[in-house]
């Protein structure tokens, strides 16, 4: 059923929210084994090793805005604190860094993903392209990651994001015709072959 024009999922940036009004019983907390029972029920989400991957995208982002962009670096990421590396919901393990999301410009993220999306050279020089669900995985991760640190993202982060990656599919499946991709990728299944 169409929602003001709209069909499908309603995305939480698409939401009408009240932020401004205060939270009752903000400054009240519950009881310790509830929380822990938040936790295991949340924990069920995704496994922990995509948790894992999700930190490590986030990390090698990072980590190549400090080699191309140490002032993008220096801004767009901030030191985590002592609790937040020993919180084991959070999964940074030995991350020393995390992204400031609010706020963040994708167009360094999308820098990232069109160094990133080159996945190899052959001797000859051809350019082999990363698979799309390689690509859309950073976009994962730091949705994730934002959601992880209760930080909304930019509006103009959806719509950039949402453009590159429909764009990089269809990059994808010309340079697939030129052989320019990793042969160890999985094509669908053609209905035929179903």
């Amino acid at each position: 059923m169409a929602r003001g024009g709209q069909t499908g999922r309603i995305h939480l940036h698409q939401r009408n929210t009240d932020d401004i009004t205060q939270v009752i019983g903000a400054d009240n907390a519950i009881t310790a084994e509830h929380a822990d029972d938040i936790i295991a029920t949340e924990q069920q989400a995704m496994e922990d090793k995509t948790r894992k991957e999700y930190r490590l995208r986030i990390a090698c982002i990072y980590k190549w805005w400090l080699e191309k962009y140490p002032d993008y670096f220096e801004n767009g990421t901030r030191v985590l604190t002592d609790n937040e590396k020993n919180d084991i919901t959070k999964f940074h393990h030995t991350n020393q860094r995390d992204i400031i999301y609010g706020g963040l410009n994708v167009q360094y993220v999308m820098a990232f993903l069109s160094a990133k999306k080159k996945k190899s050279t052959k001797p000859d020089g051809t350019v082999i392209l990363s698979s799309v669900s390689d690509i859309k995985k950073y976009d994962d991760a730091i949705k994730w990651g934002a959601l992880r640190a209760e930080q909304a993202l930019p509006s103009n982060y959806y719509r950039k994001m949402e453009g590159f990656i429909l764009s990089y599919q269809k990059e994808h499946k010309q340079v697939q015709k030129e052989g320019r991709t990793d042969e160890q990728e999985a094509d669908p299944i053609t209905s035929t072959l179903f």
